[in-house]
């Protein structure tokens, strides 16, 4: 889609949904949503651009290092769907999901496209952009495969589904169960059942099933617990317990490691409590690393492709810390920080925040 088509769009979607999607200059909403300000070891750059519009291409970003990390500059901004969902999709594509619809933006935040969410509920999207899983809607509680904004497509589960995770570069699904601990794996090609995951016990909800990228290994996460799953074998690893709720998670991409983030004691005076953030060796349950985010637990962590960093968003802002987990190599200051995200080379980091502003950050 040109950029030229995008305030059409915009209009026809208000229309159809009865909601305002907002795009607009960030300029017009400094105030309410300053820019970004990166801080850490190194000098920052300004941003290069702030809203809409064609850019020369810019220089080619290098991969986002725990040596560059303090080099992080925002390139663009944009007011998008309320409260965002992000993720980084093929081809170079920021997919942006809010509560009724999902976006696509190239990696400097351009328009390509807009889809409502169709009849029922999304319960996950690949990383194409154009490939989701959603309830079959109407009363119906399976959970069906197709391409966004198109006709129903297949039913892949019966049953209530909770939600749907897509792994090996949206080559596979998992589906997990809304009624009882357990997920079903699907090929997406063929929309064929190739596993189960099953066996975790708990008197708590549970509240998510992480996967690794390359589908080794998930993690069943219930309030206070999380117990590691093997995948091909479907055997429960090692269990680990807390005394607090896991506020976030996240596997790095090979299935090595596993980050969580936690709430600590409370500070002197009634100050909110600090983050305490955990390294794990999924293989045997034991910690590997921890560090102390005095700006308080994460709602969001992520690692990057390579595994050397990882990255949290909290409502102090987003913190680049070593896979080691004993430096945190950047600060980027962006109130209500609710998302982040790498990209799937590595090469660029997106946020974003509680009132739909997302950035797009690249290193020098």
């Amino acid at each position: 889609m040109q950029t030229r088509r995008w305030p059409l769009l915009v209009i026809a979607l208000t229309l159809a949904f009865g909601a305002v999607f907002v795009v607009n200059f960030v300029g017009e909403r400094r105030a309410a949503a300053p820019t970004p300000t990166p801080t850490g070891t190194g000098a920052a750059s300004s941003p290069v651009r702030v809203g809409f519009g064609v850019d020369s291409p810019p220089p080619p970003a290098p991969v986002i290092t725990p040596a560059n990390a303090s080099t992080l500059a925002p390139t663009k901004m944009v007011l998008s769907l309320a409260a965002p969902a992000l993720l980084w999709g093929i081809d170079q594509q920021l997919i942006v999901r809010g509560p009724q619809g999902v976006a696509r933006f190239d990696p400097l935040l351009n328009p390509l496209s807009m889809n409502l969410v169709p009849q029922g509920t999304l319960l996950g999207i690949a990383p194409d952009g154009a490939t989701v899983v959603r309830s079959g809607g109407s009363g119906a509680t399976d959970a069906r495969l197709e391409a966004l904004g198109g006709t129903p497509g297949r039913s892949l589960a019966a049953g209530p589904i909770a939600g749907a995770t897509f792994i090996k570069r949206g080559t596979a699904v998992a589906l997990t169960s809304a009624d009882r601990p357990r997920a079903t794996l699907w090929d997406v090609a063929t929309g064929t059942m190739t596993g189960e995951l099953s066996g975790f016990t708990t008197a708590a909800p549970v509240y998510a099933l992480r996967m690794a990228e390359d589908g080794s290994r998930a993690a069943w996460v219930s309030r206070g617990t999380v117990q590691f799953h093997t995948v091909a074998a479907n055997t429960l690893g090692a269990r680990l317990n807390f005394e607090d709720f896991v506020a976030a998670s996240a596997f790095a991409p090979d299935g090595s490691r596993f980050v969580t983030s936690l709430p600590g004691p409370s500070s002197a005076g009634g100050a909110p409590p600090v983050g305490i953030l955990e390294w794990w060796d999924p293989a045997t349950g034991s910690e590997s690393a921890r560090s102390v985010d005095q700006t308080g637990p994460a709602r969001t962590v992520a690692v990057s492709p390579d595994g050397r960093l990882v990255a949290t968003a909290n409502k102090a802002g987003v913190r680049l810390w070593t896979a080691d987990g004993q430096t945190a190599v950047a600060t980027l200051s962006i109130p209500n920080a609710v998302e982040v995200a790498f990209s799937l080379d590595g090469k660029i980091l997106a946020t974003a925040t509680e009132e739909g502003s997302v950035t797009v950050w690249s290193a020098k």
